[in-house]
C-alpha cells in the first residue's frame, strides 16, 4: 500500500516538473518575441527623422497648436526677429505687444491674426510670420497593436506612424477599420487605402490627445471578396460606404486580359439563406465612377470578374545544345513543327548527335495519378509483378519525353515523323559522346567507348565483367534515341548513346519457399485424401 501511494507521488511530481517546464519555455519564447518587438520598435523610433515631412505644410489646413513655433520678423524702417511658441492655453506672447489668442485655428488663420494685430501698431514696417517649428504632442494607441502605450508624435505625423511606433499590428489587428476618437468625434483611418491608393485622407495627421484603437480584424463573415481578371484578388475587410470601384482599384486595377462585359456581384438577399447575382457595367463603372452601377458594397459580397479566354497567349520552345543558335523561340502551337524550329535555329552542329537527342513535353507531371498515389503507399511486398513494373516506369523522370526519332527524321529524310509542337516543348541536341553507359552489378560501372557493332557481352567485358550479386537473366539495353526497354539479342544493335543495366539478383528466401512448397503439399495431400474418400 505505501508503494503504490509512493508511486503516485513520484507520478505526480514528474507531471508538475513536465508542465512547469512547458510553462517555462512557453513563458521564455512569449518573452524573446515581447522583446524583439520592442527592439524593433525601438529602433524605429531611434531612426526616423522627426523633423521630416513628406509633404509642404499646407497652412488652409494645417491647426495650429501648444508647442508650435512662429518667428515674425520686421523689417524696414524697424528690424527685428521674435520667436513665440503658443502656450498651453492656445496663445501667442508676443513682446512688446501682448497676447493673441490662436486656439484651434488654421496656420493662415494665425499668421492674419497676428498681422492684423501687429499692423495697428507698428506703421511703415512690413511683417511676415512663419512657422518655424513642429510641435510635439502625445496621442495613445490601444487594441490589436503588439505595444499599447502613450507616445509622442509631431504635428505632421499620420496615424501608421503612430501604430508603428507601438510595435506595429498584431496578426489579428484590423488595417481598414481603425477608429480615432478626436474631440469626441470617432473617424476612421483605412491603412490599406493609403498603401495601395495614396489616399491621404484614410491616414490622416494627428492632433493633440488623439486615441488610437485598432480593433481585431474580420476573418469569416464581415468581409468582402473580388477574384478573377485583378492584380490582387481575395479577402478584404468591408468598410462602409465602400463602392464596386472602390473595391477594383483596392484590389489594384483590373488586369489586361480582363472581361469588360462579364462582371458579377453576388450578394446575400435580406434574410441570408440565399444569394443573388446582379451583372455589373464594368466598362462604364470604369471610365465614370458616378455610374448608377457602381453601387455600394454590402458585408459578404463577391465581385467576379472574368478573363477573356487564351488573350495575348504565347507559345513558345526551347532548344539546347549542338544548333547554331540556341535559346527560346515562338511558335504558333499545333502548327509549327520541329523541323522549322531546328531550321530556324541554324541546324544543328558538326558535334551533334542526332541518336542521343531528346524533346520533352510539360504538363504531364502536373496530372495527378491516383493509381500511382496508391502504389507508393504500400510495400515493396504487397504489389504484384505488373503493378511494380507499372511503379518502375510511372516513376521515370522522363515522363514527359516525346517518342522521335531524330535520324530518321533528319538524316534520312522520313517527313512523316515530323511533330507538331506545343508551348513549353523542350527540344535538347547533346554532343556525340561516341560512348555507351554500363550500370548496376559490374566491376567497373560508368561510360565505356562506343564500338559500332559490338554486342552486350563486349560492353560487360570492357567493364570488368559482372559481380556475384548481377542478375544475367535480367540485363536490359535502354535505347538512347527513344528510352525503350529491350532484351538483348541479335536484333537489338547497340548504338551510340545507348545504357546497358545489369540489375541486382533478387535474394532467395528459402524459409518463405520451404513453406509454401509445404503448404502446397499439405494442400495437395487433403485434395488426395478427399478423392479418395469421394471414390471409396
Amino acid at each position: 500500500m505505501k508503494f503504490n501511494i509512493s508511486l503516485k507521488i513520484i507520478i505526480l511530481w514528474f507531471l508538475m516538473a513536465v508542465s512547469s517546464f512547458a510553462q517555462v519555455d512557453e513563458t521564455e519564447f512569449e518573452g524573446q518575441q515581447d522583446a524583439r518587438i520592442r527592439e524593433q520598435a525601438a529602433e524605429y523610433s531611434r531612426s526616423r527623422d522627426i523633423g521630416a515631412q513628406d509633404r509642404i505644410i499646407d497652412p488652409e489646413r494645417y491647426i495650429v497648436g501648444p508647442g508650435d513655433e512662429l518667428t515674425i520678423f520686421f523689417y524696414g524702417g524697424y528690424t527685428r526677429e521674435n520667436r513665440i511658441i503658443i502656450t498651453p492655453e492656445g496663445s501667442a506672447l508676443i513682446p512688446e505687444f501682448g497676447e493673441i489668442n490662436l486656439g484651434q485655428v488654421t496656420l493662415k488663420e494665425a499668421k492674419q491674426k497676428i498681422l492684423d494685430a501687429l499692423g495697428r501698431r507698428y506703421r511703415n514696417v512690413e511683417i511676415s510670420v512663419t512657422l518655424s517649428k513642429l510641435r510635439k504632442l502625445k496621442v495613445s494607441v490601444d487594441g490589436e497593436v503588439n505595444l499599447p502605450g502613450i507616445y509622442t508624435v509631431t504635428s505632421m505625423d499620420r496615424i501608421s506612424e503612430a501604430i508603428q511606433l507601438a510595435g506595429g499590428l498584431t496578426e489579428d489587428g484590423s488595417e481598414r477599420n481603425i477608429r480615432v476618437i478626436r474631440n469626441g468625434q470617432v473617424m476612421l483611418a483605412d491603412l490599406l487605402s493609403f498603401a495601395r491608393g495614396g489616399d491621404n485622407d484614410a491616414n490622416p495627421y494627428l492632433l493633440e490627445g488623439d486615441k488610437v484603437f485598432v480593433p481585431p480584424r474580420r476573418t469569416k463573415v464581415g468581409l468582402v471578396e473580388i477574384y478573377g481578371a485583378v492584380q490582387l484578388p481575395g479577402e478584404y475587410e468591408y468598410v462602409s460606404g465602400e463602392t464596386i470601384n472602390d473595391l477594383i482599384m483596392l484590389a489594384g486595377g483590373i488586369t489586361l486580359d480582363a472581361n469588360l462585359n462579364s462582371a458579377s456581384l453576388v450578394r446575400f438577399d435580406e434574410a441570408g439563406d440565399s444569394s443573388i447575382t446582379l451583372n455589373i457595367p464594368l466598362e462604364a463603372i470604369l471610365e465614370d465612377p458616378g455610374n448608377p452601377g457602381n453601387m455600394l458594397l454590402m458585408p459578404d459580397d463577391r465581385i467576379f470578374i472574368r478573363s477573356i479566354p487564351d488573350y495575348h497567349r504565347k507559345a513558345q520552345v526551347t532548344i539546347e545544345g549542338e544548333v547554331l543558335y540556341p535559346g527560346v523561340y515562338a511558335v504558333k502551337e499545333d502548327t509549327t513543327t520541329l523541323t522549322e524550329v531546328i531550321a530556324w535555329a541554324g541546324g544543328f552542329t558538326e558535334e551533334a548527335s542526332l541518336a542521343e537527342a531528346r524533346m520533352f513535353r510539360s504538363g504531364y507531371e502536373a496530372i495527378r495519378d491516383t493509381e500511382l498515389d496508391r502504389q507508393i503507399k504500400l510495400s515493396v511486398d504487397q504489389l504484384s509483378e505488373i503493378e511494380r513494373e507499372y511503379l518502375l516506369l510511372k516513376s521515370d523522370p522522363q515522363q514527359g519525353r516525346v517518342s522521335i526519332d531524330f535520324v530518321e527524321l533528319f538524316s534520312n529524310g522520313a517527313r512523316g515523323l515530323d511533330v507538331r509542337l506545343k508551348d513549353k516543348d523542350s527540344i535538347i541536341i547533346p554532343k556525340t559522346s561516341l560512348s555507351v553507359r554500363i550500370m548496376g552489378r559490374v566491376l567497373k560501372p560508368g561510360l565505356l567507348t562506343y564500338k559500332s557493332g559490338a554486342d552486350v557481352k563486349y560492353y560487360l567485358n570492357q567493364a570488368g565483367g559482372l559481380t556475384k550479386s548481377a542478375d544475367k537473366g535480367k540485363i536490359r539495353i535502354i535505347k538512347g534515341a527513344s528510352g525503350a526497354i529491350l532484351k538483348p539479342s541479335s536484333r537489338v544493335q547497340i548504338e551510340v548513346g545507348d545504357e546497358i543495366l545489369v540489375p541486382e539478383k533478387k535474394d532467395v528466401n528459402w524459409w518463405e519457399v520451404t513453406k509454401d512448397v509445404g503448404l502446397f503439399l499439405a494442400n495437395l495431400a487433403t485434395l488426395y485424401i478427399v478423392i479418395d474418400q469421394i471414390l471409396e
